[in-house]
């Protein structure tokens, strides 16, 4: 999941060069290209799995419980740090919101300052997914 977090990161940073301008760059030089910080929204989807009789309604995942989303939430705050101080251009990481099921989405008000969305999938369903693709952002 780094690997490709941090190689869609990359290509999406560098989208906006061109290469009259990366040309002109000189070895040893700073680089006068002045580039707008990446502005990244984290989102992470889970559900939290209900009792049910006489059925499977354990989900296959490692999140079970709330204290469970609470502990991947700090990994994931953790592993953002670690990416944003080894990128090579500007990135910010809003921060991490939570999502358990669509209505969650209308509460989370930096949406729209993000230029994508980095999804971290632990559940949630489809609907969360396609709400996010209808706001034209990439994610």
């Amino acid at each position: 999941m780094q690997v490709t977090g941090t190689s869609v990161l990359g290509t999406v940073a560098l989208s906006g060069l061109s290469w009259s301008a990366l040309a002109s760059i000189q070895a040893g030089k700073k680089s006068s290209i002045g580039r707008n910080p990446l502005i990244v929204k984290p989102i992470f989807t889970y559900e939290i799995p209900t009792r049910r009789d006489q059925t499977s309604w354990r989900a296959w995942g490692g999140i079970q419980t709330e204290n469970d989303a609470g502990k991947e939430l700090m990994h994931i705050q953790c592993e953002l740090k670690t990416l944003q101080s080894k990128a090579d251009f500007p990135v910010e990481f809003l921060p991490v919101a939570r999502a358990r099921e669509t209505s969650d989405l209308s509460s989370i008000t930096d949406l729209q300052s993000a230029d994508l969305f980095l999804i971290y999938a632990a559940g949630g369903g489809m609907d969360i997914f396609d709400l996010l693709n209808k706001t034209g952002k990439n994610s």
